[in-house]
């Protein structure tokens, strides 16, 4: 019903824009640190990863965890804007060891093509200097991200997945003291801050986020439980889990 209300309005009127920076508001608060800058595209998971590697990866080499498809995806990305990182391999969390010599840190929270989490929690403790850039699309609305703001530098998601609203937005929630870089037209941040919508938006997607963001709370209990109940169930079938780390 929200979405359907939405879907017939100009993304060029005020009650849009006020409806858009509410939405951006909304997330900052679900993300727990109102001091940080949110951009919403219209696109998928994967624009919001490549806005947040085209325009927030620094010059520096980026260290990247490839533990299935979405930790490859932003090494093609990388290749694609020549942007330089270095490939960490890795089945799981425990396949990691500590290194202090890492700068920059990319990687999926939850690598859904796997079914692994890579808590940011606990990698930190791994990589203790690194500035934090996470894939959380399968994750945002399901993690907490408290004790991190420190490190997390930039964030990207969607707004369907654990949010639970529909497909069409894209989202960057990212530190507004990192340098924007103009590698890219469409996926650059530097066009949306403030009060700016440089393209048409979605706005029956960012109705649907509107909505959810009012509605749910924090899904990561929720999730959680129905993971267990999953493995649980399944254990006296004789199918196990095959995660150390399961996501959720």
């Amino acid at each position: 019903l929200a979405q359907w209300r939405g879907s017939d309005i100009c993304h060029r009127t005020d009650s849009f824009s006020e409806k858009l920076q509410e939405t951006k508001d909304l997330l900052l608060t679900r993300f727990g640190n109102k001091g940080f800058d949110a951009a919403i595209l219209g696109g998928s998971g994967t624009l919001g990863m490549e806005a947040m590697i085209a325009s927030l990866f620094p010059s520096e080499t980026v260290h990247i965890i490839n533990a299935g498809t979405y930790g490859q995806r932003a090494i093609d990305i990388c290749k694609t804007y020549n942007v330089k990182y270095k490939e960490i391999i890795a089945q799981d969390l425990d396949s990691l060891k500590r290194d202090t010599s890492v700068r920059y840190l990319c990687f999926a929270e939850n690598e859904t093509t796997t079914g692994e989490n890579f808590s940011p929690h606990k990698l930190i403790e791994l990589f203790p200097l690194a500035d934090l850039f996470i894939d959380a699309t399968s994750s945002f609305g399901a993690s907490n991200y408290t004790g991190l703001f420190g490190m997390i530098k930039a964030i990207c998601f969607s707004g369907n997945k654990c949010l639970q609203a529909t497909t069409g937005t894209a989202v960057v929630i990212y530190d507004p003291r990192v340098e924007i870089h103009s590698r890219s037209y469409y996926s650059n941040l530097s066009h949306y801050q403030g009060d700016n919508i440089p393209f048409t938006v979605p706005t029956q997607s960012v109705a649907a986020l509107n909505h959810v963001l009012l509605k749910n709370y924090n899904c990561e209990n929720l999730l959680n439980q129905r993971r267990e109940k999953l493995i649980t169930a399944l254990a006296p079938l004789g199918i196990s889990c095959i995660n150390s780390h399961p996501c959720n």
